[in-house]
């Protein structure tokens, strides 16, 4: 089954959104092929970046992991503590993935950022970003082995794809806010630029090499939650506001 063909969406909530399930949804017909249940709200999902029918999913609790083809029982499951998968991503060849922690509290710190083992469901590292604030979206950058995380600190860090995976102290990516909200970021196909949201309904753009701001985007939206990069054309992205509403910029 081609990755590329199909998604994961999210269906009806039940029991006044106790519980949700996951559609993989063939994207020609628009009918959904799995449904895959949560006993949670699904916060991200993530295929497998070298095996079309697995992929992860967080929920509020845990870290699921799937397969397209028995979707009845996930394969895997992944415990911490609460609320350990906002947003998830897989490193370059799928052995090691990330997750990103929502919740601010006393002892948080050891589980802002984690890296888990894909097989074996442990904890590789749990001690990657050490300072007081929550991260809400992971980026993995196109040509580099690095990771981007964008924080409630105001701004977004790099990290090392492999071990220790420490954080880059001499370049982020800081002048937009968050002011609370889940802001989302990208990165251009050639991972030149870094683009962010803002609580303000602007979009920045950094260079990668400098850390500096390119450019500020005055948009027409009231809280601009995300962006996306055109995978072809590096000058052109989408933006969505918290209104609902979609621009595309050139």
């Amino acid at each position: 089954m081609d990755s590329l063909q199909n998604y994961i969406t999210d269906s009806e909530e039940e029991e006044e959104g106790e519980s949700s399930t996951k559609e993989n949804t063939d994207q020609r017909n628009g009918k959904a092929l799995n449904r895959f249940h949560h006993d949670s709200h699904v916060t991200s999902c993530k295929f497998h970046p070298s095996n079309c029918n697995l992929f992860i999913s967080g929920c509020q609790n845990m870290i699921l992991s799937w397969d397209v083809r028995s979707p009845s029982n996930p394969c895997q499951k992944y415990r911490y503590k609460d609320r350990i998968g906002q947003d998830l991503l897989f490193n370059t060849d799928g052995d090691t993935f990330f997750s990103a922690c929502d919740e601010l509290s006393q002892d948080s710190a050891d589980r802002n950022i984690m890296c888990w083992d894909f097989k074996s469901g442990v904890v590789l590292s749990n001690q990657i970003y050490q300072e007081r604030y929550s991260c809400t979206r992971l980026k993995l950058h196109p040509t580099e082995s690095h990771f981007l995380a964008q924080s409630h600190g105001n701004y977004i860090a790099i990290f090392s794809l492999n071990r220790p995976y420490k954080m880059t102290k001499a370049k982020r990516f800081e002048g937009h806010k968050l002011a609370g909200y889940s802001i989302g970021f990208d990165l251009t196909p050639d991972g030149a630029s870094v683009v962010s949201g803002d609580a303000f309904g602007k979009v920045y753009v950094y260079n990668y090499n400098t850390g500096r701001n390119h450019k500020t985007l005055r948009t027409d939206i009231d809280v601009c939650m995300d962006v996306s990069c055109h995978p072809l054309l590096p000058s052109t992205f989408v933006c969505c506001g918290w209104d609902g509403s979609i621009e595309v910029w050139h």
